[in-house]
């Protein structure tokens, strides 16, 4: 989950988890990058459109140009209409977020482990 809002990201992070998901967070793409080469390889990444300090897109160009995205679903949560062509998005889910279509979108790229 990378978010500049704090309130979304703890909210959303919790949601996930309390979903079954395991969730690491992001307040904004340069921590994203950060965390994307420490952890283990996640499923799906929902990453925030506008951040300061490293929004979505300048993300979004790093890791295409290290190779970092194999296996990797992207969801761009934005209240943006129109994105740049060419990002390798899965899906775009507008602001405000339906949780219905999160979990929906979620499940369907990262299914929760067996309990």
């Amino acid at each position: 989950m990378v978010e500049d809002n704090e309130d979304t990201r703890d909210s959303l992070t919790e949601y996930l988890r309390a979903k079954g998901h395991q969730v690491s967070s992001a307040a904004n793409g340069r921590e994203a990058l950060l965390a994307l080469s420490q952890l283990p390889r996640p499923c799906v990444v929902l990453l925030d459109w506008m951040m300061p300090v490293m929004g979505g897109e300048e993300l979004m160009r790093l890791l295409q140009l290290q190779d970092a995205l194999e296996g990797v679903t992207v969801v761009a949560v934005t209240g943006r209409r129109n994105l740049p062509d060419g990002m390798p998005l899965r899906a775009v889910l507008p602001k405000p977020l339906d949780l219905g279509r999160l979990m929906n979108v979620v499940g369907e790229f990262a299914p929760r482990p067996a309990a």
